[in-house]
Order: structure tokens, then C-alpha cells, then sequence
């Protein structure tokens, strides 16, 4: 099975432009006990896949800090192995479990829960900042997922943005000229044109590159709300991206030409030979 699910990647990513792919990784402290001997042994593998960039979903996932104020944390000792090999690390800052529950609060609240979160990305980021130095940093992630539900109002679209923007001018701050990354998924809560104008919305007033998880994997969507996503989202520019879910084998990306992806979900899945699932 994993021979032919490493033949399915392998086929996906041949299909695909040069350009930069990106695989999404999301540390845990299980992974801890992978020696830096394995971690030679994937760089190797997602260097076959052509591969070139790790973007760590996050830094910090509640209260596990996989990052400390030295530099010699193993996810640290990471980067530097990516850097050595000539591989590229985007970095993802502070996750939280209850931050879909916490952005479905009402405006006033919303705004103090997101201050609260902005605090806490600057905090993990400016832990970083001697590695933004290096060759292989790439640019920031930010953990927090955009979805179709909560952001529907104008009032809540208008805090997001001005929380994004702030948040995106200060990581600009520690890494001139860096892009800042933040994905979003689709779940038919509300229209393709009206998910597709927020990611347009948010593209534009902060100059964020803007993700699109195409939703295969999790299959919550249909082909017919997928393929009517794909249409608004994939003409929206340079701007955003398309995230390929490879949670099976069995997944097929019905992706057109101006919509090939470039990120791809997850490690985990990718290489499963080396990661336990929790």
C-alpha cells in the first residue's frame, strides 16, 4: 500500500509546473523520538518528490512549546538540517484547540480574543528571528484557519483584516520581504463566490498569500461545490494558493491547469513510514 500511495505522489507532483512545492508538517511531541539520521532520510525522500520547502504548521500548539529561547530545540535543529541540505522552512507560529470555538463569539469579544492572539504569534515568532537570517527561511505561517462559517459578516470580516494586517506588518518587521502565509477551507456555509470575494478581501488589504485547502481529502464537499470554488478561487491572482488534501490513496485532484496545486497536506500522510498519527 505505501509503495502505491508513494507512486500516486510521486505521479501528482510530476504533473506539476517547477515552481516551489511545499508540504505542510505538524509538529508533535511523538515525533521527538525521529534521530536526525531519519530526518536526512525524508529530507531525502521529499528531495526525490521534488519537494523543496517544509512549512511547519506551527510552532507552539497549546501549551507544548516546540521552540526555545537557545535555538536548540529539535524543531530548531530542524531547521538547520533543512538549511544544511538546502531545503526551505516556512515557519508556522502559535495554534490553540479552542480557536473555533473562540472566533464564533460576537464582535466586541472576537476583537479582544484576536488582540490575545496576535500577542501570542509575535511571541513565538520573535523566537525565530535569528533564523530568518538564514538561507533557508522562507516566510511565516499563520495557524489560524479561515473557513466559510464565522467570517461571514462584514463587522467580523473588517476585525480579521485589521488583525491580519496588523499582525503581517509586524512579521515584516522581523523578516523584510518575507511572504506570510495563512490557508482557509471551504464547507458550503455559504456561496463559492461569496467564500472566493472574502479570500479576495483578505489578499487585498493584507497582503497575505492566501491558501485554499481544495477539500478532497476531507471530503465534506461535493465535486459540483468544489469544482464551483475552484472556478472563483483560481482566478483570483498570484495571490492564493491551492492546498492538495492527500489524507488516501484513492484521492484524485480534478484540478484545472490554472489551478494546479503547490502545497500539499500533509508530511504525515506523505510519509507515513516515519510519523505515528498522533
Amino acid at each position: 500500500m505505501v509503495g502505491r500511495y508513494t507512486a500516486m505522489i510521486a505521479l501528482l507532483l510530476c504533473s506539476i509546473a517547477v515552481q516551489a512545492n511545499v508540504v505542510i508538517y505538524q509538529p508533535l511531541n511523538s515525533d521527538s523520538e525521529l534521530t536526525k539520521g531519519q530526518w536526512q532520510e525524508i529530507m531525502l525522500q521529499l528531495r526525490e518528490r521534488q519537494i523543496d520547502t517544509i512549512a511547519l504548521q506551527w510552532s507552539q500548539h497549546e501549551h507544548s512549546q516546540f521552540i526555545d529561547e537557545e535555538g536548540r530545540s529539535r524543531l530548531q535543529q530542524l531547521f538547520h538540517q533543512a538549511n544544511a541540505q538546502g531545503l526551505k522552512i516556512v515557519v508556522g507560529l502559535y495554534h490553540e484547540n479552542s480557536y473555533y470555538q473562540r472566533i464564533q463569539q460576537q464582535p466586541r469579544a472576537l476583537h479582544f480574543y484576536l488582540r490575545g492572539l496576535y500577542n501570542r504569534h509575535l511571541d513565538v515568532a520573535r523566537r525565530w528571528q535569528a533564523f530568518t537570517k538564514l538561507p533557508a527561511f522562507a516566510g511565516w505561517y499563520i495557524s489560524d484557519e479561515i473557513d466559510d462559517l464565522n467570517w461571514q459578516s462584514h463587522a467580523k470580516q473588517q476585525l480579521l483584516i485589521d488583525y491580519l494586517s496588523a499582525l503581517n506588518d509586524q512579521l515584516a518587521t522581523l523578516a523584510p520581504a518575507k511572504p506570510v502565509y495563512i490557508s482557509s477551507f471551504y464547507a458550503g456555509h455559504s456561496s463559492p463566490r461569496q467564500y472566493a470575494y472574502l479570500l479576495e478581501r483578505l489578499a487585498q488589504h493584507t497582503d497575505l498569500e492566501i491558501l485554499w485547502q481544495d477539500g478532497v481529502g476531507t471530503q465534506v464537499l461535493s465535486s459540483d461545490q468544489r469544482q464551483g470554488v475552484q472556478k472563483y478561487v483560481c482566478q483570483k491572482g498570484s495571490h492564493i494558493h491551492v492546498i492538495a488534501e492527500i489524507f488516501n490513496e484513492s484521492v484524485e485532484h480534478r484540478l484545472s491547469d490554472e489551478c494546479r496545486p503547490s502545497w500539499f497536506f500533509s508530511l504525515r500522510y506523505m510519509l507515513p513510514n516515519y510519523f505515528a498519527s498522533e
